[in-house]
């Protein structure tokens, strides 16, 4: 996973954005969809946008447990979002 300097603009931390930015999570997933699969439709957007979240974020952390028996913390409030 990239590590990025979460302080510099553009970045929300994942536990705004899923605790208290619905809007702005709701844009971001659109957004998404429309990019990738160039589809307005929510469903496919948000299939995308969890299929995304999936693989650069859960399968990265089973892949550290299955090679180092250990995961990094990836607590909402331990990452952030672009």
């Amino acid at each position: 996973m990239p590590v990025k300097d979460s302080e510099a603009d553009g970045w929300v931390s994942a536990y705004d954005l899923f605790h208290e930015d619905n809007d702005r999570l709701k844009n971001m997933v659109r957004d998404y969809g429309l990019e990738y699969w160039d589809s307005s439709d929510p469903h496919v957007a948000g299939s995308v946008f969890l299929i995304a979240y999936l693989t650069r974020l859960v399968w990265p952390v089973i892949g550290q447990f299955v090679l180092e028996r250990r995961v990094p913390d990836v607590t909402l409030k331990n990452l952030a979002f672009h």
